[in-house]
């Protein structure tokens, strides 16, 4: 089986629209509860992060470290927990 037939048989058959295969792997992946499971991890990476860096500076940068875990949380379609 080649990888185009592969493919095909993944995404249900042939599209007319290269840009429904986006749209058909968010479908799979809601229907599989992995949408949620994204979201937290990269907010859960997101909120380490935000803390290691906090540690690091020492409290120095703080204002700049929440600015950006804030950003990072609305691009990850998460609200912030802010620790710290």
């Amino acid at each position: 089986m080649s990888i185009m037939e592969k493919l095909k048989e993944m995404f249900g058959g042939h599209s007319d629209k290269p840009k429904d295969i986006p749209r058909q792997a968010e479908q799979q992946a809601d229907q599989h509860g992995m949408t949620g499971k994204a979201q937290d991890a990269a907010g859960g990476a997101v909120d380490k992060g935000s803390q290691w860096a906090k540690d690091k500076t020492g409290g120095k940068y703080d204002q700049h470290i929440d600015r950006a875990a804030e950003e990072a949380h609305k691009r990850t379609d998460r609200p912030g927990d802010q620790n710290g």
